[in-house]
């Protein structure tokens, strides 16, 4: 098997993810759930070296971020489209009460869903459906 820079990309998020999910249930729930701006970090930086210079990478990136952070602060501050809430501080700086690692979430949750229906349909807006539930159901 040869090793490159996606397949060791893919085997760091296993391994950060499967070691966060036994951490949080067997050890140290505080430390490992302290630790999850870091690994959204490390997930979003891994995401963007193996983008491999696809056309239409940085706008969906930048459509989900904005999308998402626009949804959370109208839910933030207006208590819209998920209800009324408010993030703490563990996820880091906030615009408008919203912690900016959200919106990396948000693109995040966007290119791996988009990818995932890529897998499963050729035709662009059956891409579209089944990425869109693919979020809901998240």
């Amino acid at each position: 098997m040869e090793l490159n820079r996606e397949k060791i990309s893919i085997a760091i998020i296993w391994l950060f993810h499967i070691s966060g999910i036994l951490g949080i249930i067997y050890g140290d729930s505080k430390w490992f759930i302290s630790a999850t701006p870091l690994i959204l970090s490390i997930n979003f930086f891994l995401l963007l070296i193996n983008c491999n210079g696809h056309k239409f990478f940085f706008p969906i990136i930048i459509l989900g971020f904005l999308t998402g952070m626009i949804t959370e602060i109208l839910g933030v501050k207006c208590g819209w489209i998920f209800g009324d809430y408010k993030y703490g501080g563990a996820l880091g700086y906030k615009v408008f009460g919203v912690p900016l690692l959200i919106g990396v979430n948000w693109s995040l949750l966007t290119v791996i869903t988009g990818a995932i229906s890529q897998q499963f349909y050729q035709n662009f807006f059956m891409r579209i459906i089944i990425g869109s539930a693919l979020m809901i159901f998240l």
